[in-house]
């Protein structure tokens, strides 16, 4: 269908939510972290494996993730995928 050929077509100028400096970047990787460490607000019990392990992480190993995630989901078109191991 003609309607849904966007070759050559993309909103990359367009997106206004990527980061375009270092600073933004490194303000919302400092987001992600405290969303990752901040275990306050969880429903779950506190005995759930996946909140053990999150509580496990020490700062360094949350800040690796929270990058991680950030360049999995800002750059698709990279190999990497989150929880791959390096």
């Amino acid at each position: 269908m003609a309607a849904n050929d966007k070759r050559g077509k993309t909103a990359v100028d367009d997106c206004l939510d990527i980061p375009r400096t270092d600073a933004d970047w490194q303000t919302l990787k400092d987001e992600l972290f405290m969303a990752i460490v901040d275990t306050s607000a969880i429903l779950e019990s506190a005995n759930n494996a996946q909140v053990k392990k999150v509580r496990g992480l020490t700062n360094l190993e949350a800040e690796i993730m929270a990058w991680r995630i950030l360049v999995s989901l800002y750059h698709p078109h990279c190999s990497y995928s989150i929880g791959q191991d390096s």
